[in-house]
């Protein structure tokens, strides 16, 4: 027996989990930056695919190799690796609304750079914290988590010609709104600090006409809010390991309503 002599279905059964994989790497947060070579990507993806193909069951994919129902099963697993992409990219979307309110918050929301993980301008404290985010993503061994669901995706959603179904309105409400909340959550210490600080200098203000809030304000918040991202980092990791944790959980029961 030749181990070059493939059958049709074998070729269709690999280019699909080829796809799939591809897609969840080309847009993967960590992985899918622009800064990443492209020709990493497709070696990654072809290696992972090739671990992949030997472990999963395609042998009841029965389709002709001819037949127009592959342009069918090419947006299938274009779709399910779409999830996969979306649900692993909030992960780092929390982080991204809390930056934002902490920059509002502290006076630093003009103050701009490049964010390649993002491919999009956002604050300097901002990208400060998706650094952190993203390496302590990585020794926690978070994308671990997205690694697993992606070989678990093809026992939950197998290579089939069946229809896919989509996403329910409440899951995505769900998704969305945990991200939002943990944001609100991650960077609540600086913005209730911040808002008390306000409310002390306003009625400094009041007490002392002669002091200028508008100029003296402005620097406090800055080394007040830097002071509590320091002081509550600990918090901030805990909390984001916590949402990591429940990210991969959501990922699965979505996987599985599909």
């Amino acid at each position: 027996m030749n181990i070059f002599e493939f059958s049709n279905t074998e070729v269709l059964a690999f280019i699909l989990v080829l796809i799939r994989v591809s897609v969840f790497f080309a847009l993967w947060p960590v992985f899918g930056v622009v800064t990443t070579p492209t020709y990493l990507k497709i070696l990654t993806s072809i290696a992972i695919s090739l671990i992949l193909f030997s472990h999963i069951e395609w042998r009841h994919l029965q389709v002709d190799i001819e037949s127009a129902s592959i342009i069918f099963l090419a947006f299938r697993e274009v779709f399910v690796g779409l999830v996969l992409t979306f649900v692993a990219r909030t992960v780092l979307y929390a982080v991204n609304v809390c930056g934002q309110l902490v920059s509002m918050s502290i006076g630093l929301s003009n103050a701009e750079v490049l964010n390649p993980t993002m491919d999009q301008r956002i604050s300097a404290v901002e990208n400060t914290q998706i650094l952190f985010a993203t390496l302590m993503f990585l020794s926690w061994n978070g994308h671990h988590i997205f690694l697993n669901a992606m070989s678990e995706s093809f026992a939950l959603v197998p290579l089939s010609a069946e229809m896919t179904a989509t996403i329910g309105v409440d899951a995505l409400v769900h998704l969305v709104q945990g991200v939002v909340v943990v944001g609100i959550k991650l960077s609540g210490p600086v913005i209730a600090c911040i808002f008390f600080m306000n409310v002390a200098l306003g009625l400094a203000g009041r007490a002392v006409p002669q002091i200028n809030i508008l100029i003296t304000s402005f620097p406090a918040n800055i080394m007040m809010g830097f002071f509590i991202i320091l002081v509550t980092l600990p918090a901030f990791f805990l909390g984001y390991k916590i949402f990591i944790n429940e990210t991969g959980e959501n990922l699965f029961r979505i996987l599985k309503s599909i």
